[in-house]
């Protein structure tokens, strides 16, 4: 059976699409992709492909970085973000960095269209949010 993760990584080639492919230690496959946003340049993008070679974790890690006496009031914005939005939520991480996270179930037949389509959700997620999350935590 053809994985998930070559679908993808032809999809991507054939649109012209730069990214590295790597295998983690616990022997699941990604890539990762850097994208120039309106809002923030540098969005990397993690995709991994699970074992079961039948869904996509995608993560935009380092939204940006939280300290400790604006971590209540980013939760409310994050939480406000994550209401209006549908695909990907954000959350803050035990050591105060925003992500932006989505998994989602896919069909070999469909991974390299769904993928990629994940991913440019992704971008557009945190670039929509980026200026809010920076508004929050300077404002």
């Amino acid at each position: 059976m053809e994985k998930i993760l070559d679908r993808l990584c032809k999809q991507l080639e054939e649109n012209k699409f730069r990214f590295h492919r790597f295998t983690a230690p616990d022997g699941a496959e990604g890539i990762t992709l850097t994208f120039k946003a309106r809002s923030r340049d540098g969005v990397k993008i993690h995709v991994r492909a699970d074992r079961d070679n039948g869904s996509f974790a995608v993560r935009c890690f380092d939204v940006c970085k939280v300290p400790p006496d604006r971590r209540t009031a980013m939760e409310h914005c994050i939480n406000e973000l994550n209401c209006k939005r549908r695909w990907f939520h954000f959350y803050i991480d035990p050591e105060g960095s925003v992500n932006a996270a989505c998994d989602a179930i896919v069909a070999p037949a469909t991974a390299g269209p769904v993928g990629q389509e994940l991913i440019l959700r992704c971008v557009g997620a945190v670039d929509d949010c980026y200026p809010i999350l920076m508004k929050e935590l300077w404002g």
